[in-house]
């Protein structure tokens, strides 16, 4: 299986998440985990700490729902990071 296979095989079960999420855990998770994801690797800017915490929480909660554990949390925000749980930030 060639590279640019796996990535894929890695992109559709976010997306797949993402779809059937959507109307319990509200369109803005969805759309974090659809469009601001590669592979394993999330990205994004907040306007606010607390738009931060909700959506993360939020997405955190759609991907728990199919037994997927999203963490490694980095952030710029204090107030982010102490919202979520100890083992789900980033070491680094």
């Amino acid at each position: 299986m060639g590279l640019s296979l796996l990535w894929a095989f890695a992109n559709l079960g976010p997306r797949k998440t993402a779809e059937s999420g959507q109307d319990r855990f509200g369109q803005e998770a969805a759309n974090f985990l659809q469009n601001d994801f590669y592979v394993d690797d999330g990205l994004k800017y907040f306007t606010t700490p607390e738009n931060a915490i909700d959506i993360v929480k939020s997405t955190q909660a759609m991907c728990a729902a199919v037994n997927l554990r999203l963490h490694q949390f980095a952030s710029n925000s204090k107030d982010v990071l102490e919202a979520m749980a100890v083992e789900d930030c980033s070491k680094d």
